[in-house]
């Protein structure tokens, strides 16, 4: 596997266009509904069986079972059995299933462009298909909680998911988000790391990546108080390294079989290789992280 990240940014150009990756608009609703579609069944099959859709927390090496539960587990510390949780771009439902297990008095909703229906889910889940920016179907402060992993990161324009998370939750209720931040102003990167930086965002369907301090300030303006911050750099560590090693035995393995794919494969699933291989670089060379918050609604 090549050792850097701008060791990989140019093998990619080889392979290629890259500009033509990173160039446009790739998260608009229907790129992003597009992207979850066709990798639904990659993610369970390269992810995780059960449908979760988010990296791994790894807090003591690496333990496939509990780390992909960290999140939901994390998040169930603020939840009572009583109360009304949400999350936003459920995906496959797993989070909710698992907290379903653990509240089974709670009223759990999730929404999400592209939910993926199952016939199983929990009599207490239910799952909306829905852009969680405009939820007028619930009235203000009708949540307790409200959980958003890895989803955030799609919209362009966050103040205004902020602000309805805030008209949604109720006074002093919890919002739990993960999501990846790049550690200083995009301007400060190299041009290779600018590269992967929107590689990464647009492979993903997402707007370009923001500083933590950004994030922090969407939260402060919008009606909340940061109770904890983390960042999770070396936990995502081994579960991006795993993911790193698979795309490098399809980009490096066999690259005429790659160039051949970047043609003529959907570019919503070949990009979802690129994220895979540029991802455990971008950490662990300090561009982007993975952080979590927990917050109150003021």
């Amino acid at each position: 596997m090549k050792s850097d990240l701008s060791e990989k940014v140019r093998y990619l150009e080889t392979l290629t266009n890259v500009d033509r990756l990173t160039g446009g608009d790739r998260n608009k609703k229907n790129s992003i509904r597009a992207y979850y579609r066709l990798n639904h069944a990659l993610y369970r099959r390269h992810h995780s069986r059960d449908g979760f859709m988010h990296f791994r927390v790894s807090e003591e090496g690496s333990d496939p079972e509990s780390d992909i539960r960290y999140q939901a587990n994390t998040a169930a510390r603020y939840i009572k059995d009583s109360d009304r949780v949400l999350e936003l771009g459920c995906g496959q439902g797993a989070n909710l299933r698992h907290l379903a297990s653990v509240f089974p008095g709670a009223e759990l909703t999730g929404v999400d462009l592209s939910p993926a229906m199952t016939k199983d889910d929990p009599p207490n889940v239910r799952v909306l298909e829905r852009d969680y920016n405009s939820l007028p179907e619930f009235g203000d402060g009708y949540f307790d909680a409200v959980i958003a992993i890895e989803t955030i990161v799609h919209n362009t324009d966050k103040d205004r998911t902020f602000r309805e998370i805030n008209r949604l939750l109720k006074p002093g209720g919890t919002l739990v988000v993960y999501d990846y931040v790049l550690t200083r102003p995009f301007n400060d990167f190299s041009s290779e790391e600018k590269t992967a930086i929107e590689l990464i965002s647009k492979g993903g369907a997402c707007a370009v990546i923001e500083p933590k301090a950004d994030w922090d300030a969407y939260f402060a303006r919008n009606g909340f108080e940061i109770v904890s911050a983390k960042d999770m750099r070396e936990e995502m560590l081994p579960d991006l390294k795993r993911l790193a090693e698979k795309a490098a035995r399809i980009l490096e393995g066999k690259p005429a079989a790659a160039k051949a794919a970047f043609r003529l494969a959907p570019k919503h699933m070949t990009n979802n290789v690129i994220i895979g291989y540029l991802g455990y670089d971008a950490c662990r060379d300090n561009v982007m992280i993975y952080r979590e918050w927990i917050a109150k609604r003021l």
